[in-house]
């Protein structure tokens, strides 16, 4: 059921400052680690063929140790990199944006879209992890396709809880009920 109140253009929800902050300073952190440790490497590298005096030419174990360093220290960095500009590419990517007829989560990894009237119920879901984060999952009709899970680390307003107020809910549905509540995938 679309809200009743919602105008064009889409409403787009952004992570809280708390999660930007995060995202600016893990990728911040990757990177420079990505950096430290090609340094390391390189200086690792250099100091064990410059004071061992061994011809790298020669000597088969002095190779197979070049190798393991040189691709130990690749993935490392090639690592380092890709998780830093994944948590950068969070800060411009990651977004839920209500419209007219649909709801849908961007992240760096794509996009997943839920119509309306595609949408069986929502689920409140808490995780208990680390940071014990709230999610609301809303659950399509269609059991090929997958559940959206939505973060409660997003800044969400008035037009976002009326429409999600909207929702049929799970939880509340079949703990009121007698009957057992059925299994969700």
């Amino acid at each position: 059921m679309p809200p009743t109140t919602l105008q064009y253009p889409p409403r787009i929800y952004r992570p809280a400052l708390s999660m930007k902050v995060l995202f600016a300073i893990s990728g911040c952190v990757l990177i420079a680690f990505g950096g430290i440790f090609t340094y390391l490497f390189s200086r690792l590298f250099t100091l064990f063929f410059t004071t061992s005096g061994v011809d790298p030419q020669a000597d088969s174990a002095a190779r197979v140790l070049m190798a393991a360093v040189v691709v130990g220290g690749g993935l490392v960095v090639l690592l380092c990199a890709i998780g830093g500009i994944t948590q950068l590419l969070k800060l411009a990517k990651f977004a839920v944006i209500l419209s007219a007829d649909s709801i849908a989560f961007q992240s760096p990894f794509g996009s997943t879209t839920l119509a309306f009237d595609q949408i069986l119920c929502k689920r409140s879901r808490v995780t208990t992890g680390r940071f014990g984060d709230t999610y609301t999952v809303l659950i399509p009709k269609d059991e090929k396709r997958r559940n959206l899970a939505i973060s409660s680390d997003f800044v969400f307003d008035e037009v976002y809880a009326r429409w999600l107020a909207s929702l049929p809910d799970f939880d509340t549905a079949f703990t009121a009920s007698p009957t057992p509540a059925p299994q969700l995938r």
